[in-house]
C-alpha cells in the first residue's frame, strides 16, 4: 500500500462506555529482595466484582508518582477527574484496567539510594513489580507498560527483562541513543539541558523546591503543594517519608559523574558509559521480547522525533506503530507555526492510547488492523498522514546547492568554484524558548520563530529562490560542507527556516555537528539509521587540518513542512548557540566554505514539489 494523505480526524475513533463509573487509589511499599521499599499507587474501579479481572497499565517515575496536596485544594485538586495530570489514569481505570504508578528507586516516597539512571538494580525492581501485579486476584495476568520522557525510557528498558507478563508498550517522548537523542546530539554537549535536569533532580530527590524558583513562586506552590505523597497505607507514613528522602541523599549527581565525557566511549566517575544506560544497547533483548510497541514523539521535541523513528526502524515486533504530530516535548498544544486552534493541539491521547491496548491487551478488533503503521503531521499543510515505509517511498531526494548568499536547485548558477570566508561568534544563541529547552518544561510554549535570524552578523546565510511551486519536505535534510578551519576542532549549528514575502520567518528545523567526528562509519552501527553515520568514540576522533579542504557530512532534524509557493528556504549557518550547548574552549574559528563543482557544497531536502 502506497503512502497516502489521511483523514483529519483519523484518531477519532470510536470508544466503547466506559465499563465503571468510579475509581479508587490505594497505595503500598513493595519490598524488594534487597530489602529497599518502593512506594506505588493502585487504582482500580471502585466497585470491582469478585470475579472481575483487569489488564494492568505499568508506569514508573523518578518525577513523583503524585504530589502531597495540602487542604483545602486537595478537594478539588486531587480529584482524578479533574486534574489533567490524572485523567489519563481515571479514563484507563473506567476503561477497564488496573493501572500501578511507582516511584522508582531513591526518588520519592520510595527508599534507596542510585548509583546512575536505569541501572540493573532498577530495572529488576520492574520486573519484580510486574511480578507482584500478576499475583493480584484483580489481575488477567496481562501488563501494558507506557511513560513519557524518562518513564518512557524506564518503560523500555522493562522489556528488555522480557518478562512474560508485559504484552504491549506504549513510548512517549523519550530516547532511543542516550548519547545522539539528548546529551550530545551531533558530538555536541546539550550544556544547559544536563545543567538543569541534573540540578532540578537534586533538590526533588530531596524534596526540596530548588533556591533559584523565584520567592512568589515558591510561596504560591508551597501554599498547594507539600512535595511528594507518602504512602499512606502505613500510620507511620511522616517516618517512613522522612527515612526514605534521608536515604536520597547518597543519590549521584549526573553533571558532576558525567562532566568529563566527550565520547560515546568515555566512562563516567561511576564507571559507566553513555551506552550502558541506553536502550539502543539492548535492542536484541528488547527484539527477543518481541511485543508490540507504539513510539511517540513530535517534530519539535529534542531530537526525540529522530529517537521514535529509529526505535520503530529497528523493533522487528509485529503491530509496532509510529506517529510524529507538531508537538515539542507534550501533546497538549500545539507547535505548529499556522496554530489555528485546529483539532491537532486537541489530539485524543487517551483515546490513541486504548484503541493499542484494548487491541493487544484485551484482543479487541480496533482500527490498529487496518490503520499503515506510521502517522506523521505535515507542518504548514497542517495534515496528517499515513505511511507504511520510512523514509517515505515516494520522495526524492533535492540538492540545494550552496553559492555566494545563494541556494540553487540545479547547479547550473555558475560553474565555478567559489567560497565564503566567515568568523564565527560566539554569542550567537537561538534563544531559550527551543525544543531543546521543551525537555525541562514541556509546558512552555515553543518556539514559532527564529528569534536571532535577523542579527545577521552572527550567520553565513544563504536563501533559495521563491518556490515556484509548494515544496514538501519530509524526512532528515543531510548536508555536506567542503571547509577549512583555523581551528583543529569546531561545531556548526544549522537552521532551516521558511522566510516569506514579506520577510517573516518560521522556524522548520535544526541540525549540529562537531567536526572531530567527521569520519563516517564503514562498517554497520549498532542499530539501523536512515542517514549517515558518525562512531562519536574517542578512538575514531580525527582533527582538522590546516589550509586542508574537508569534507563534513551529517544529518539535520528530521521533519515533515510544508513551504508554500512564492516562499523560500533559508540556511543560516552558526559557530554556537551559547544558551543552549557547551562552547569549546578555543577562540570563536574563521571558516571557509567552498562551493562549486569540485566542492559541492550542499544540503539535501527529501521531499516533492507540489502544484498547489
Amino acid at each position: 500500500m502506497a503512502n497516502t494523505n489521511t483523514d483529519a480526524g483519523w484518531w477519532k475513533s470510536k470508544r466503547n462506555p466506559p465499563l465503571y463509573r468510579k475509581i479508587v487509589r490505594t497505595s503500598y511499599y513493595i519490598e524488594m529482595p534487597d530489602g529497599v521499599k518502593i512506594a506505588a499507587d493502585l487504582y482500580l474501579p471502585k466497585y470491582l466484582k469478585k470475579n472481575d479481572k483487569l489488564s494492568t497499565i505499568f508506569h514508573q517515575t523518578r518525577y513523583y508518582r503524585r504530589y502531597k496536596i495540602r487542604w483545602p485544594f486537595s478537594l478539588f485538586l486531587d480529584r482524578p477527574k479533574k486534574v489533567s495530570a490524572h485523567r489519563i489514569i481515571y479514563n484507563f481505570v473506567r476503561n477497564g484496567y488496573a493501572y500501578v504508578n511507582v516511584d522508582i528507586r531513591g526518588t520519592g516516597a520510595s527508599f534507596g539510594s542510585r548509583a546512575r539512571e536505569w541501572s540493573k538494580v532498577e530495572l529488576d525492581d520492574a520486573s519484580r513489580i510486574v511480578d507482584w501485579i500478576i499475583e493480584k486476584p484483580w489481575s488477567d495476568g496481562t501488563v501494558g507498560v507506557m511513560g513519557k520522557s524518562y518513564s518512557g525510557t524506564s518503560a523500555e528498558m522493562l522489556i528488555s527483562q522480557k518478562n512474560p507478563a508485559v504484552k504491549a508498550a506504549v513510548l512517549m517522548y523519550c530516547q532511543f541513543d542516550v548519547y545522539t537523542d539528548i546529551l550530545y546530539p551531533g558530538g555536541v554537549k546539550n550544556d544547559s539541558f544536563l545543567i538543569k535536569w541534573s540540578y532540578f533532580n537534586k533538590f526533588r530527590d530531596i524534596n526540596k523546591l530548588p533556591p533559584s524558583i523565584p520567592k512568589i513562586q515558591r510561596l504560591f506552590i508551597n501554599m498547594i503543594y507539600n512535595g511528594v505523597a507518602p504512602v499512606d497505607s502505613n500510620r507511620k507514613t511522616k517516618k517512613l517519608l522522612s527515612k526514605a528522602i534521608k536515604e536520597h541523599e547518597n543519590n549521584y549527581q549526573i553533571y558532576e559523574s558525567t562532566k568529563n565525557i566527550k565520547f560515546r566511549d568515555d566512562t563516567s566517575a561511576n564507571n559507566f558509559t553513555f551506552d550502558d544506560i541506553s536502550p539502543h544497547s539492548k535492542l536484541k533483548k528488547i527484539n527477543k521480547a518481541s511485543i508490540p510497541i507504539y513510539s511517540w514523539s513530535g517534530w519539535y521535541d529534542g531530537a526525540y522525533a529522530f529517537s521514535a523513528i529509529k526505535r520503530f526502524l529497528n523493533i522487528n515486533s509485529p503491530g509496532s506503530k509510529l506517529i510524529i504530530g507538531p508537538w515539542d516535548h507534550s501533546n497538549s498544544q500545539s507547535t505548529n507555526p499556522s496554530y489555528n486552534g485546529s483539532e491537532s493541539s486537541n489530539f485524543d491521547i487517551t483515546g490513541e492510547i486504548l484503541k493499542f491496548f484494548n487491541h493487544h491487551l484485551h484482543g479487541e478488533k480496533t482500527d490498529v488492523t487496518i490503520e499503515a503503521p506510521i502517522h506523521y503531521y505535515t507542518i504548514g499543510e497542517n495534515k496528517w498522514k499515513a505511511a507504511n515505509n520510512w523514509p517515505i517511498k515516494e520522495n526524492r531526494n533535492i540538492p540545494f546547492y550552496f553559492r555566494i548568499n545563494k541556494l540553487i536547485i540545479e547547479d547550473s548558477y555558475s560553474k565555478l568554484d567559489g567560497s565564503d570566508k566567515f568568523k564565527f561568534d560566539y554569542k550567537a544563541s537561538s534563544g531559550i524558548a527551543t525544543r531543546w529547552y521543551a525537555q525541562i518544561n514541556a509546558d512552555n510554549r515553543l518556539i514559532r520563530y527564529f528569534p536571532n535570524q535577523n542579527d545577521e552578523d552572527y550567520y553565513l546565510t544563504y536563501v533559495s529562490a521563491p518556490f515556484e511551486s509548494a515544496f514538501e519536505l519530509t524526512g532528515h535534510p543531510v548536508v555536506t560542507l567542503y571547509l577549512k578551519s583555523n581551528q583543529p576542532d569546531i561545531q556548526l549549528f544549522i537552521y532551516i527556516t521558511d522566510l516569506d514575502i514579506y520577510g517573516n520567518i518560521d522556524y522548520v528545523t535544526e541540525g549540529f555537528f562537531r567536526t572531530c567526528h567527521y569520519k563516517l562509519q564503514d562498517d554497520d552501527s549498532s542499530y539501523i539509521q536512515p542517514v549517515p553515520t558518525h562512531s562519536f568514540k574517542r578512538e575514531d576522533a580525527v582533527m582538522l587540518k590546516e589550509n586542508v579542504i574537508t569534507k563534513i557530512t551529517f544529518d539535520l532534524q528530521p521533519i515533515s513542512y510544508l513551504f508554500k509557493r512564492g516562499n523560500s528556504l533559508k540556511v543560516s549557518i552558526a559557530g554556537a548557540d551559547k544558551d543552549n550547548f557547551e562552547i569549546l574552549p578555543t577562540p570563536p574559528p574563521e571558516i571557509e566554505l567552498f562551493h562549486g563543482p569540485d566542492n559541492p557544497s550542499a544540503i539535501i531536502f527529501p521531499g516533492r514539489f507540489i502544484l498547489k
